[in-house]
């Protein structure tokens, strides 16, 4: 899991997902080794673990983060889910697989969808 730096927060392409943890925290301390445990099975997802920071005050106003641990998914900047507390292991896997499950149809129906579209967009100009 790599480090949260500032500079990322503005350059989050492709599926993230952020643990957001505080030092001192023994709750966060066991979600940092349940993503460890877990990462690998994710292939192009990218993990972070962001330690609760004044820097990070605006990021974590953005993504409504209140308690730690709290878990973000972001894809392209945007919040797709979150969740807050600790998660074990096997219900944090069956949570992830789901919402990255539901991400890659999102992508898939909005190619399917592109297609249909330019397929109408030929048909329509061959009959005109």
């Amino acid at each position: 899991m790599n480090k949260f730096e500032i500079n990322d927060i503005n350059n989050l392409k492709g599926i993230n997902i952020i643990l957001i943890t505080g030092e001192g925290c023994v709750s966060c301390f066991s979600m940092i080794n349940v993503i460890n445990n877990i990462s690998s099975k994710f292939k192009n997802v990218n993990f972070y673990n962001l330690e609760v920071e004044e820097k990070y005050l605006d990021f974590l106003n953005k993504y409504n983060v209140r308690t730690i641990p709290s878990l973000l998914i972001i894809k392209d900047n945007e919040l797709i889910s979150s969740c807050h507390g600790y998660q074990p292991e096997e219900i944090l896997e069956i949570y992830l697989e789901s919402k990255i499950e539901d991400i890659d149809k999102k992508n898939n129906f909005k190619i399917k969808e592109l297609i249909a579209l330019l397929s109408f967009y030929f048909v329509y100009k061959r009959l005109h």
